[in-house]
């Protein structure tokens, strides 16, 4: 209320070109508060996307980890399995 006296009073006092020079200051600003209100929303939103899939990504990333780990664990075994296969076809070999 006390900003529209304010500018009544100076509207009173100005010329009309300084008017509305004044008045297309004041709806630029308030476009520019819009379109930054409208980016700094966007930009709020699109941060927290970005958490979101930083976030998978981790998940993912520690389920491959997980899997990777069995993989060798099973490779591991593998090894094992086959070469104590070897040892005890050597040893049916070596029996014949």
């Amino acid at each position: 209320m006390e900003e529209a006296s304010e500018n009544a009073q100076f509207m009173a006092g100005s010329t009309i070109p300084h008017q509305i020079k004044s008045l297309q200051l004041q709806v630029i600003n308030y476009m520019l508060e819009q379109t930054v209100t409208q980016k700094d929303a966007l930009l709020s939103k699109l941060q927290d996307e970005v958490d979101t899939y930083k976030f998978i990504m981790k998940m993912m990333q520690a389920n491959n980890n997980k899997a990777l780990t069995k993989y060798e664990a099973l490779k591991e075994k593998q090894n094992m399995l086959e070469k104590e296969l070897r040892a005890k076809s050597e040893k049916v070999n070596c029996m014949i």
